[in-house]
């Protein structure tokens, strides 16, 4: 069983507040601080709705205590997993000193309307995103500084993210699945390549489609 200290020390290790642990869980916050001052036990399916919580943010409950989850594999699944996925770019750029999120092999046709008020939030903490996408692909949501042609006979849709020390590699077949590797080295292999891709593609030239977020 949690306890109130722990649900404490994580919502201070997240910086987040009784009322953001609401929106996360579905519980109230006045049931939140209830439970944190101890004036009501939670159940076991109230105890799993605020370990999950916390575990789709990084945390993990440990003896009496809380720390970062220190997997270097994570598996994201469901049709919510990108939104999970944004989640944790969120949570993790926080406490970097680089907040770019690089993303290879794009395509922002069919990401939901959810994923770009995720996005927008990801920017309002100093995220700084960069796309490569099919060349001839304009239907672009950013300024067209922050995306790269690839061309086409190079291109899948088979998307990988990279940000912090992490590298999410997503695949849509034959089920939606995200793993998300922590791991510096990769990380800066793919953060490498990258690069190299960036300096030889071309810069869109115009969009067709609505920007949904600004800068």
């Amino acid at each position: 069983m949690i306890i109130a200290d722990q649900i404490r020390a994580a919502r201070a290790l997240l910086g987040w507040s009784q009322s953001e642990l609401s929106k996360k869980t579905g519980l109230s916050t006045p049931a939140i601080g209830n439970i944190e001052i101890e004036k009501h036990k939670p159940t076991l399916d109230t105890q799993a709705k605020i370990v999950r919580a916390f575990e789709e943010a990084g945390v993990e409950f440990i003896d009496e205590g809380v720390r970062r989850k220190r997997d270097k594999i994570r598996i994201i699944e469901g049709d919510d997993a990108f939104l999970k996925l944004l989640d944790d770019i969120y949570y993790t750029i926080q406490d970097c000193d680089n907040k770019e999120v690089l993303v290879i092999f794009a395509d922002e046709k069919e990401t939901p309307k959810e994923a770009f008020e995720k996005m927008k939030m990801i920017k309002a903490i100093g995220g700084k995103f960069r796309f490569i996408l099919e060349e001839g692909d304009n239907h672009i949501m950013g300024a067209l500084n922050e995306y790269r042609w690839m061309p086409t006979r190079y291109f899948i849709n088979q998307v990988s993210v990279v940000y912090g020390e992490k590298t999410a590699f997503i695949t849509g077949t034959p089920d939606f699945l995200i793993t998300v590797i922590s791991d510096p080295a990769l990380k800066r292999a793919q953060k490498n390549a990258f690069e190299y891709f960036w300096a030889n593609l071309k810069q869109p030239t115009w969009s067709s489609a609505e920007v949904r977020f600004e800068n």
